[in-house]
């Protein structure tokens, strides 16, 4: 599945790559006639049979049979880096809202975001299992925190490594690293 523009239109398309045959997911945005942003697909539901995407600084999930939406995941601040837990029943994504980039989980379908970065963090990634989350932090560790079927925090995050590399600016500037 990948995010297209072509004219004044964006969309997602998803390519069986077996046949090549192509389909669009969701519905089409105009750029001429709104301010909307393209929609930017992030990940798939563990169960195949929804996106998760960023547009204008929400996430939505979109259904990928065509379906109504439902769902979206709207902040004060920019969200983005979102990703399904294995379960299907969280998201973990990326707000700005507290003047600096945190990491939330949103219980699926509904519930309170649940901030578990306490430094800042970017780029959260779930473990095969679902029960840690790891992120990074503005100073380039990478954080885990252990995360109750609940969709809560369980606990202190603690650093697992840091990165002597570490640039901050791609931290800062959406990991485009310019």
């Amino acid at each position: 599945v990948y995010a297209m523009r072509g004219g004044n239109r964006c969309r997602i398309v998803d390519r069986d790559l077996r046949t090549s045959v192509e389909r669009v997911v969701g519905k089409e945005i105009s750029t001429l006639s709104s301010n909307s942003e393209c929609r930017f697909p992030l990940d798939w539901s563990p169960d195949g049979r929804f996106l998760l995407v960023r547009q204008d600084s929400t996430l939505r999930i979109i259904p990928v049979d065509g379906s109504a939406e439902t769902q979206s995941i709207i902040r004060p601040g920019r969200v983005s880096d979102g990703r399904f837990s294995p379960d299907g029943h969280s998201v973990a994504y990326t707000s700005d809202e507290t003047g600096r980039y945190e990491v939330y989980v949103q219980p699926l379908p509904s519930g309170p975001p649940l901030r578990v970065s306490l430094e800042g963090g970017r780029w959260p990634a779930w473990t095969h299992g679902g029960r840690r989350l790891t992120y990074l932090t503005p100073d380039g560790r990478v954080q885990t925190a252990e995360i109750a079927t609940s969709g809560a925090p369980a606990g202190t995050p603690r650093t697992l490594y840091s990165i002597p590399t570490w640039r901050r600016s791609t931290f800062d500037d959406n990991g485009t690293g310019s």
